[in-house]
């Protein structure tokens, strides 16, 4: 089989991330198989036109700030020079729109997650806003792709975009355990080391984290914080960190290799991942590790909701569903009472703890009433 992908970046990009190396370990597993493979993508400074990498022929071209209007062309005409059986798309930014100029060739989009309205929490308002109209025509432009997603909860987005269920499959990234197991691991940190593993950008909210560990460390002193990773929002959250009196328990640690990583995460008593986009995470599957979610109930779909229903039959998952009086007495009946007056729909998710249908999320209740018609 041939096959064509196209993403923004690949994992020789100094920018490149998870998405970059989701599509990258999949791609090798392709040429392994016996199948020619090549991936189209940007152009970055002293990196080859033409490189060939696992057995991936990979084509740069452009730059990332517009291989949106780059890369099609290339697919393009890399789609009448060669009899492709089928054409990856990777949509994690801006889409491509493959299917538009796909022709025969069926196209599979593979998607990390969208950015929705989160975008407009990591760049300026009109960035922000040509992103997210640039997903809105998903569902008409895409209505004959096929989709692989990495998590139920984006699964639900595309489905609450209007594409259709029965085109779109979930599978769970995948880990290698014998990467990340060692022979004579360290022992769990007394006290605690808690650990965050992101690229460090606003919308994946480590801020949210910072402040979860102040609470952490105000009750257990001695526990201390790393977080790993790179990103533009690292400074900002410098200042977050000063700003909480927590520089001397909270270390960047920045890039770590492949040894010195698995070693924090033996280490670590809790990983933290409070993403506004978050999928469910490898750590889930990480030798010895433990993962912490801590949310308050939302839509009935998605990880959380998966794991309140399943709480019978999965052993391996402790589920912790209760008002917030029962989590905390010490918060006054005062407030809960305001709080239930000025939004009863919000109090019943927030403080009682109840899941709530998709639409009463989005619409007042009294909206909703006054497109009833009794009868």
């Amino acid at each position: 089989m041939r096959i064509l992908a196209v993403n923004w970046r690949d994992i020789r990009d100094p920018l490149g991330g998870g998405a970059e190396i989701h599509l990258h370990e999949i791609l090798k597993r392709a040429v392994a198989a016996g199948h020619e493979v090549d991936l189209v993508v940007s152009g970055q400074a002293d990196a080859p036109a033409r490189e060939t990498l696992d057995g991936i022929r990979i084509h740069r071209h452009g730059h990332w700030a517009v291989a949106n209007f780059v890369l099609p062309w290339v697919v393009r005409r890399l789609l009448r020079q060669t009899a492709y059986d089928l054409l990856i798309e990777d949509i994690n930014k801006i889409p491509f729109y493959t299917p538009l100029y796909a022709g025969d060739v069926p196209v599979l989009a593979m998607v990390p997650h969208l950015f929705g309205a989160t975008v407009f929490r990591e760049a300026n308002p009109l960035l922000a806003a040509y992103v997210w109209l640039a997903e809105q025509p998903l569902s008409w432009f895409y209505r004959t792709a096929d989709f692989e997603v990495i998590s139920p909860s984006t699964r639900n987005d595309l489905i609450a975009r209007g594409l259709s269920a029965d085109r779109i499959r979930s599978i769970y990234c995948g880990l290698d355990h014998d990467r990340l197991t060692l022979d004579d691991p360290p022992p769990r940190d007394d006290p605690p080391l808690i650990v965050s593993w992101s690229r460090l950008r606003r919308y994946k909210s480590l801020d949210v984290a910072v402040r979860a560990f102040a609470r952490i460390h105000s009750e257990l002193d001695g526990a201390h914080m790393m977080i790993m990773g790179r990103g533009p929002d690292e400074q900002r959250l410098r200042r977050v960190v000063a700003g909480l009196g927590l520089t001397d328990v909270v270390e960047f640690a920045g890039y770590l290799d492949e040894r010195s990583l698995t070693e924090v995460l033996h280490r670590a008593s809790v990983f933290l991942n409070p993403s506004l986009r978050a999928v469910r995470p490898a750590m889930a599957t990480f030798p010895h590790g433990k993962l912490l979610m801590v949310s308050s109930p939302y839509t009935m779909t998605g990880v959380l909701w998966d794991a309140w229903r399943r709480r019978d039959e999965d052993r391996d998952c402790l589920v912790w569903h209760a008002p917030t009086r029962d989590m905390n007495p010490t918060v006054p009946v005062s407030f809960l009472e305001r709080a239930e007056r000025r939004d009863p729909e919000n109090y019943r998710r927030e403080y009682l703890a109840e899941f709530t249908e998709a639409v009463s999320s989005f619409l007042p209740a009294e909206a909703i009433q006054r497109c009833v018609v009794p009868g």
